[in-house]
């Protein structure tokens, strides 16, 4: 009867919700945006659907309501995807680097030339066999196949900032890196210094915490 059919619609738009509510957190989480916190009581905090889309919309990820949430994952998705390379990796120590290469799996086969130059002027370019690529992922985007294919790099001869350039093809994409030391440099002596703590500072548009706009 009637009642029967207002339960089912009434079901149907809660599986709705939860599905638009998890998109939602996955797109969230995509973006660098936590749902969810515990306070100093152990309680777990959310924020508002509303809230929500007002700091994703900040983020330049801007959906009218929940449901859109799928569509805007997918957007991301083709993004990544067409971006061959993450714009930075960083290293420690003497560490290699490990790049990631997005690209279509019908060019994944293609000699791969890897160029270093080193903020120090040295240069050095090597090919990267079929063998030496590592597969992380693959996925269809727009009805074509794409595969992440992991670069190794050796470590830099020296610490600093450097740029990558990876050759395939016609191809090419770049990226900045940046070889760290695993250990700060250590100064010689004893040394003494005062330590301000940013959230120790107090103003009179302060709210209790001191931040970046106390500075000014």
């Amino acid at each position: 009867g009637r009642g029967r059919r207002a339960r089912r619609a009434r079901s149907a738009a809660a599986r709705v919700n939860a599905r638009s509510t998890r998109a939602l957190r996955e797109l969230c989480a995509r973006v660098g945006i936590v749902t969810s916190y515990r306070d100093g009581l152990g309680e777990r905090r959310s924020p508002s659907v509303e809230s929500v889309q007002a700091v994703l919309r900040a983020r330049g990820v801007a959906i009218e309501r929940p449901g859109d949430a799928r569509h805007r994952i997918a957007d991301l998705e083709r993004r990544r995807w067409g971006t061959p390379t993450d714009p930075c990796v960083v290293t420690w120590g003497d560490a290699p680097a490990s790049l990631s290469l997005r690209l279509p799996a019908r060019a994944s086969r293609r000699r791969l030339r890897v160029v270093v130059q080193e903020d120090g002027g040295e240069r050095t370019t090597f090919d990267v066999s079929a063998d030496e690529r590592a597969q992380r992922e693959q996925r269809t985007i727009d009805g074509v196949a794409h595969v992440e294919l992991a670069i190794r790099v050796p470590a830099a001869a020296t610490k600093g900032v450097h740029a990558l350039a990876l050759e395939w093809g016609d191809q090419r994409a770049s990226a900045t890196w940046i070889a760290a030391p695993a250990r700060a440099h250590a100064l010689g002596g004893r040394r003494s210094m005062v330590v301000a703590p940013l959230f120790a500072l107090r103003t009179r548009s302060s709210v209790g915490v001191g931040d970046l706009g106390d500075l000014g």
